[in-house]
């Protein structure tokens, strides 16, 4: 998998969303360090349903997330 892979070398990754049994799903991999042994690193990866998440931004509110750009 990319994701892991890439996020394990140090690079930054965006978010993945993609198809899993039917369902759109988002995928997010951080690279971790051990607390007390800095040089220990693994990669930490969340896959959340996209329904879930749609739900939860919907907490946010009106307006919540959204930008506009003026050109003047």
């Amino acid at each position: 998998m990319d994701l892991v892979r890439l996020t394990g070398e140090g690079e930054a990754t965006p978010p993945e969303s993609y198809q899993f049994e039917g369902q759109w799903v988002t995928s997010v991999a951080r690279l971790v360090s051990h607390p007390r042994q800095a040089t220990k690193k693994a990669v930490m990866i969340v896959t959340i349903s996209n329904d879930v998440l749609t739900n939860r931004l919907k907490l946010l509110g009106q307006g919540q997330g959204k930008s506009v750009l003026k050109q003047i």
